[in-house]
């Protein structure tokens, strides 16, 4: 379902695709604060909002000033205030959360689909995986010789236990594309026929991962070169964050704080 979103999507945002490295980044950063900021300004009493920050701003110092003078009921009475204060602001956030919704979910889906990994390059090296279930150790798969591709090691390989998944084998391939196109991978293993297609050179969308369903479940994987902010920022693994996410949400937040200040966005 998500690719098929996210096919849908490139009709809108190919040609991001075809930016440098960084510019992509920005590009989709700079779409969501767009329609972050655009929906806020359209879906929200801008006047209203400014004169709830206002009145929160007096009543949090009028809370300093009563805890300060030790008085209970002044301390009490600000705090409800804040509180019945907040509700109404809780309250506000709801037209425009619900407006950006659906929009936001859709560019977000076509970045995890499309933004992880960097375009494959003509000349570089590149790991190509097939995994199988472990009863084929020992067998080998033949990956077709096909035009434009060099496999340094060969192109028929053995599959053989892999050390992170001890349910599974795989078998691996050193191959260097040699020009830009769309290059099609395909594996002949165990009597079957899978198809993995390898676009070379900023010409399309990469598939990193993917599952071929039948009586023995396998996929094919691109060991593909993560793309990162500047070419440095990490991800966060104990957070299930991968580093383009990183490098998106720091432009993202970024730039809807500046877009906010700057078209004076409450």
């Amino acid at each position: 379902m998500a690719n098929v979103l996210a096919r849908m999507m490139d009709a809108v945002l190919g040609w991001v695709l075809l930016l440098p490295r960084d510019l992509g980044l920005l590009v989709v950063a700079a779409l969501t604060a767009a329609l972050i900021v655009g929906l806020r300004r359209w879906t929200t009493d801008q006047s209203r909002l400014a004169r709830f920050r206002a009145d929160r701003r007096r009543l949090r110092m009028l809370l300093r000033e009563a805890r300060r003078r030790q008085d209970r009921d002044a301390t009490r009475r600000c705090r409800v205030l804040l509180g019945r204060l907040g509700g109404r602001m809780l309250a506000a956030e709801f037209r425009p959360l619900l407006a950006s919704v659906i929009p936001v979910a859709l560019l977000a889906g076509w970045c995890f689909e499309r933004l992880p990994f960097l375009p494959v390059v003509a000349g570089r090296p590149l790991e190509v995986r097939l995994y199988h279930p472990v009863t084929a150790s020992g067998s080998f798969v033949h990956l077709v010789p096909a035009d434009g591709l060099d496999a340094s090691d060969g192109w028929i390989r053995p599959f053989a236990p892999d050390p992170a998944a001890p349910s599974a084998a795989v078998a691996t391939w050193q191959l260097t594309p040699e020009h830009d196109g769309l290059v099609e991978l395909v594996f002949r293993a165990r009597g079957r026929r899978l198809v993995h297609e390898l676009p070379v050179g900023r010409r399309g969308p990469v598939r990193a991962v993917i599952r071929h369903e039948g009586p023995a479940p396998c996929a094919s994987q691109l060991v593909l070169t993560p793309r990162r902010l500047l070419g440095v920022v990490p991800g966060i693994p104990v957070l299930g964050i991968p580093p383009w996410l990183t490098g998106y949400l720091l432009l993202a937040c970024g730039l809807v704080m500046a877009g906010k200040r700057v078209f004076r966005v409450a």
